[in-house]
């Protein structure tokens, strides 16, 4: 965002670097509302990077393509993100015009509130794919509805959340005023919320799936939600596919393939179940703090408190990506190079 800086004259110049406004009484700091903590944006910058190194040779291990542009394209979002915090400190400087404040070329601070917002989306289409291939390798019984319609419809879903971020980013990075960049801001956080109403449905058949599958209760009749998808492939033929399928009928491969040992379905599930509490608990978060953004009343508004951004996003997004680093969903089913 451009501003207008007033010419510097004897009344409204404080060359006293860091010191309080001459106007307002205050230190005036840039969009971020606060001095950015070094020791995080370094710390952060290079364990996300760690991290996405990491999936990618896991990626390359388990030849587990879909895990890169997941896991991998959202550790590297995280890192460019972090980058422009890091270009944020580099570029700011003391301007002494106006009663003096601290100034930054404003480049930095849009990359990382854009990359940073987008990045969790991809984390949430590897919970979903993940989900779908923990139903498939115990044999596609344990939920309601088809493996591939949880994967893929989800990860739709979660298309359709990228999508309204990326949009709202567009409008925020392209913003020559405040109003327009709140306005941008505001698309953003509309996002989130949707991310989060798709992550609650999601929940749901994820405890589905867990409760019949520690109970041994497979689902006699399971509904395929991309019928369309197969009735269209199958045009012409004889039979079409159904909507409602019975297991006593269906033969799929997986059914042919060795079931994972229970003791690393387990800690599969118990990684999906934790990786989704950090997602939740970063989305609320970061919908609050963008539906709060008061440029006239910093005190009110969470989004220039950089402790509560520390622990509740950063934090909470190293957490899972070092999990998934952990027990990979490669293990479960993946084609290990030797």
């Amino acid at each position: 965002m451009s501003s207008i800086v007033a010419p510097c004259t004897n009344y409204t110049c404080n060359h006293v670097v860091g010191s309080p406004n001459l106007a307002s009484g205050e230190i005036e700091y840039t969009a971020y509302g606060y001095w950015l903590n070094n020791a995080s944006v370094y710390a952060f910058l290079a364990l996300f990077c760690l991290s996405w190194v990491i999936h990618v040779l896991q990626t390359t291990y388990y030849r587990k393509i879909w895990t890169f542009f997941t896991l991998g394209m959202g550790c590297g979002l995280e890192a460019v993100g972090w980058g422009g915090r890091l270009w944020s400190i580099k570029t700011t400087y003391w301007q002494p015009a106006v009663g003096g404040f601290w100034d930054e070329t404003g480049s930095g601070f849009i990359m990382q509130i854009v990359c940073l917002i987008i990045a969790p989306t991809f984390f949430s289409a590897a919970n979903y794919i993940f989900l779908g291939n923990l139903v498939r390798e115990t044999g596609g019984r344990y939920t309601s509805i088809t493996s591939s319609s949880i994967s893929w419809i989800f990860t739709f879903a979660d298309f359709i959340c990228l999508v309204i971020q990326g949009i709202g980013g567009g409008i925020t990075g392209t913003s020559d005023d405040w109003e327009t960049f709140n306005h941008g801001i505001k698309i953003m956080a509309i996002g989130v919320v949707v991310q989060l109403a798709v992550t609650a449905i999601f929940i749901v058949l994820f405890a589905e799936f867990a409760w019949r599958y520690k109970n041994n209760r497979p689902a006699t009749r399971q509904r395929d939600l991309l019928f369309w998808a197969k009735w269209l492939r199958c045009w012409g033929r004889r039979r079409e596919p159904a909507a409602v399928t019975n297991w006593e009928e269906e033969k799929e491969d997986e059914a042919q393939r060795a079931e994972p040992s229970r003791r690393l379905m387990w800690i599969s599930q118990a990684v999906l179940a934790f990786a989704t509490i950090l997602i939740i608990i970063r989305s609320v978060y970061r919908a609050i703090e963008l539906l709060s953004l008061n440029h006239e009343n910093k005190s009110s508004s969470i989004y220039y408190d950089q402790p509560a951004f520390i622990a509740l996003d950063a934090a909470m997004m190293c957490i899972l990506v070092f999990t998934y680093n952990v027990v990979h969903p490669g293990l479960v089913n993946g084609r290990p190079l030797f």
